[in-house]
C-alpha cells in the first residue's frame, strides 16, 4: 500500500505573510490540526494546532480584546510554523510513512513531487484507516486467531485448508505474540456459511484456534 492510495488531496494550506489571526481561524472552520505553510509552490513550514496553541495570548493577560487582537494581526505564519520539515512522496509505502510519524511523534506529513510542491497530505487518521482496510474493514465474515508452528509451508495449509471448505479470505495479518516477539499468529478474516467445520479441520492440522469472531456492520462479536 503507497501513501498515494490513503492521502487527502485537497490540501488547505497558509502562505509565509498570512497572519496568525487568519491562520488560526481557518484551521478552527477547516476543523484541521496541521497546516502546510507554502511559498511559491513549495513547502517551507507546517503549522499545528499546538503551535497555534503555544502562539495564543494566555487568559491571565492583562491586554484587553483591542490589544490582543492587535498584536494577532502583527504575528505571521512564519514566525509560528515548524520549519523542521519531514516529508514524504507519494510512492512512500503506508509501513514507511507511519514509521516516520511515530519515530518523530508527528500527526501528519506532507506529500511532495520532486520539486517539493506539495500534492498531498497523510495524517495518523488516514494511517488508521489504511490498518482497518488492511484488517477487512467492515466486512460482514468471521476474525480467527491461530497460532501454529513457524515451520516453512504452514500459512500455506491454512489457507489451503480454508479453500477445501469454500472459505472466501478477506485479509490476512501475522502479529508477533508473546512479550520476546519471536513467534507470530495468524489472524484471518474469512466468509463462509460454516466456520465451525474449518475451525475443527484447522485444530487436526496442529493449528490451533485461540479466538474467534462474528463481524458485521453492527459490530463485533466474541464467540
Amino acid at each position: 500500500m503507497y501513501v498515494k492510495n490513503w492521502m487527502k488531496t485537497e490540501v488547505i494550506t497558509s502562505k509565509p505573510n498570512d497572519t496568525f489571526y487568519k491562520v488560526a481561524k481557518i484551521m478552527k472552520e477547516k476543523q484541521i490540526r496541521h497546516m502546510p505553510v507554502v511559498d511559491d509552490g513549495k513547502i517551507v513550514g507546517m503549522i499545528s494546532d499546538r503551535d497555534v496553541r503555544l502562539a495564543s495570548p494566555s487568559n491571565a493577560t492583562g491586554l484587553s480584546k483591542g490589544e490582543i487582537g492587535y498584536l494577532l494581526e502583527k504575528i505571521t505564519a512564519a514566525e509560528i510554523m515548524n520549519r523542521q520539515l519531514f516529508t514524504i512522496e507519494p510512492d512512500t509505502t503506508i509501513e514507511y510513512a507511519s514509521e516516520i510519524m511515530k519515530e518523530h511523534r508527528i500527526g501528519s506529513l506532507p506529500v511532495v513531487d520532486n520539486e517539493s510542491r506539495i500534492v498531498g497530505i497523510i495524517s495518523t487518521i488516514d494511517i488508521l484507516e489504511a490498518f482497518f482496510d488492511v484488517m477487512g474493514g467492515s466486512a460482514e465474515s468471521y476474525r480467527l486467531t491461530i497460532q501454529t508452528s513457524d515451520k516453512i509451508g504452514a500459512l500455506a495449509e491454512i489457507t489451503k485448508i480454508i479453500a477445501e471448505h469454500e472459505g472466501f479470505i478477506i485479509s490476512i495479518v501475522t502479529p508477533y505474540y508473546g512479550t520476546n516477539r519471536t513467534r507470530r499468529q495468524v489472524v484471518i478474516r474469512i466468509q463462509v456459511s460454516d466456520i465451525k467445520n474449518i475451525i475443527d479441520d484447522l485444530e487436526r492440522h496442529d493449528k490451533k484456534v485461540v479466538a474467534m469472531h462474528k463481524c458485521n456492520l453492527d459490530g463485533w462479536q466474541r464467540t
